[in-house]
């Protein structure tokens, strides 16, 4: 229909110009001499990349002219064809647009695609307030002085940033800080579409991110023409590479990549999805690559991955050398999808990203690769600040989720993660060495950070690690024999728990002068050791109890209150206890 229609159009075109169709066709050249290029005058370019000089038949080098259309802003339609490129297609200052299906084979020494449009020069910021703005319907906004305006405009993104950042490869694109959108200008004073969270410490400077667009829809796929088992091979950092990208579409497929799928710097408003099935890493012969990998000072961004054989589905990176929790990283992004088969957490994050929001995420089975760091997958690391865990599953041999609280004390966020299912059993979970399911280790001064566990189901022992974080379980299943352990202020509040074999405690309270909290909790036997609550807290070590509506199934034998592994004092408050179910 699309072709049709677009083909009427020519015609249209042809006949106003007063010229006959010529006899070789719908062609490009046709057109553009009666009707004037295609893309000029808003029209979807119906030629695909072989009008370009492209070959298509996964032989040739196709580098150069599909470059030559990137550059001279024309649309690359794969058009169902195989491309085989030496060296990279690169945006430079120019919209770039790949339109799938197709195939691109790419060298493992390089990127397929790099954009890389320019960007202006920073200007210094000499003041930073909060105000509320009339255009944020009366909410309150970061006010900003600049030296100079000049070069801005109403509704550009820019990323707010330290001056002296420090980075890797020193470029403006992966350096930390905020991105957000100028509401409002006056003179030297603008307006952003937010409050600045990030804790800058030196002079600051803005910097307007570019305006090029990139799109690459249609699920093109991307498959390295190069061995990437050959030990000891130079590889690229990322398939695609985005160095600063504002409202990019991506869909696109990866297979057999040498390293990352996608690797974002300082991506605003994207929306991304990505297939990617058997990744290496860049630095390891043995350990395999990542998804999606989001940089700098990426935000609302939405990810969707679905991807087997790799190291992480999804993971923040921080990228300058400072501490990045000063400066601020990867901020509200959403994530979805399922990863099958890896050799690390699935789903990662890590300090310095704030607010990032997981929804109906999976993982499936973990896989040792050889690498000495592989083969104790998580289903989920958690080291950043606020995350939203909506809607988890996973199965096989697996870490069950794994939260370290944030390193600096200076911020107050929860943690939460709603619906989890864990069917990975006590042996699976047992194969590679991590029997937990939350290990929310932390130093002294977290004490601001709560995690809160709502609506979960784990068939695998239960540790946490932390003395200083605090613990809220609200309908929670704990199934298995394996140990429930709480080191942290711990609320339990209608849980379960069962235990259908073995010596472990049923609850195990484990720190000395810590209150725990059980509201309308039931015990499902028949093996509990000696007690339904034991401690573990070392000897003369006390703690705090404070129970209401506790039931059993009413297994002979059995006694609520214990006091075993040196637990010398469990001081009881307003006990409601009974038998029977």
């Amino acid at each position: 229909m699309k072709d049709a229609r677009t083909r009427r159009w020519a015609l249209a075109a042809l006949a106003k110009a007063g010229a006959a169709f010529p006899a070789s066709g719908f062609t490009a050249a046709a057109i553009d001499a009666v009707g004037g290029d295609p893309s000029a005058r808003g029209w979807l370019q119906p030629l695909n990349a072989l009008a370009g000089g492209a070959t298509g038949d996964g032989v040739a080098n196709d580098a150069t002219p599909l470059q030559a259309m990137i550059s001279g802003g024309k649309i690359v339609n794969l058009a169902g064809r195989t491309y085989r490129i030496n060296s990279s297609l690169t945006s430079g200052d120019n919209d770039l647009t790949i339109i799938g299906p197709g195939t691109i084979l790419y060298p493992r020494s390089v990127p397929a695609v790099i954009f890389n449009p320019t960007w202006a020069a920073a200007t210094n910021v000499t003041a930073i307030a909060t105000e509320v703005y009339v255009a944020s319907i009366g909410e309150p906004v970061s006010k900003l002085t600049v030296i100079s305006a000049a070069g801005l405009s109403v509704r550009d993104v820019v990323l707010v940033r330290s001056s002296d950042d420090a980075t890797n490869d020193g470029s403006v694109q992966a350096k930390s800080g905020e991105l957000a959108q100028i509401l409002g200008i006056s003179g030297n004073t603008i307006w952003l579409s937010c409050l600045l969270k990030s804790k800058f410490t030196t002079s600051i400077v803005l910097q307007p991110l570019p305006k090029k667009k990139l799109r690459i829809i249609g699920f093109p796929k991307f498959i390295c023409y190069d061995d990437i088992d050959a030990p000891g091979t130079a590889r690229s950092g990322a398939v695609i590479e985005l160095r600063g990208a504002d409202d990019p579409i991506i869909e696109a497929d990866f297979e057999k990549a040498p390293s990352r799928a996608l690797f974002g710097f300082t991506v605003w408003r994207g929306d991304i999805k990505v297939k990617a099935s058997r990744l290496k890493d860049l630095n390891s012969d043995n350990a395999y690559g990542y998804g999606v990998s989001l940089a700098g000072a990426s935000r609302y961004t939405k990810v969707a991955v679905d991807a087997q054989y790799l190291r992480h589905a999804f993971t923040t990176n921080i990228w300058p050398a400072s501490q990045p929790w000063h400066y601020g990283e990867q901020r509200e992004l959403t994530i979805t999808g399922k990863a099958v088969n890896t050799t690390a957490a699935a789903w990662d994050n890590h300090p310095g990203a704030f607010d990032l929001h997981y929804v109906n995420i999976e993982h499936h089975q973990s896989i040792v690769d050889g690498d000495a760091q592989s083969g104790t997958a998580y289903a989920f690391q958690d080291r950043s600040i606020g995350t939203v865990v909506d809607g988890m599953i996973c199965t096989g041999i697996s870490g069950g989720a794994y939260c370290i609280s944030p390193i600096d004390p200076g911020y107050n966020y929860d943690t939460i993660i709603n619906d989890y299912t864990c069917l990975s059993t006590a042996a699976e979970v047992a194969a590679n060495g991590q029997a937990t399911f939350l290990n929310a280790a932390g130093g002294a001064g977290i004490n601001r950070q709560t995690i809160i566990v709502n609506n979960m189901y784990a068939k695998r022992r239960i540790l946490s690690q932390s003395v200083n974080v605090r613990l809220r379980f609200t309908n929670c299943t704990f199934d298995d024999a394996g140990s429930l352990r709480l080191f942290g202020p711990t609320l339990l509040k209608g849980c379960t728990r069962i235990s259908a074999s073995g010596s472990n405690e049923s609850l195990g309270l484990n720190r000395t002068g810590t209150t725990y909290t059980i509201i309308d909790m039931h015990f499902i036997g028949p093996y509990f050791g000696s007690s339904y609550v034991a401690g573990r807290a070392g000897s003369g070590s006390t703690v705090t109890l404070r129970t209401a509506g506790i039931t059993s199934d009413g297994q002979a034998g059995h006694t609520f209150l214990g006091t075993g592994d040196g637990l010398t004092t469990v001081t009881q408050q307003s006990a409601v206890l009974s038998t029977g179910v």
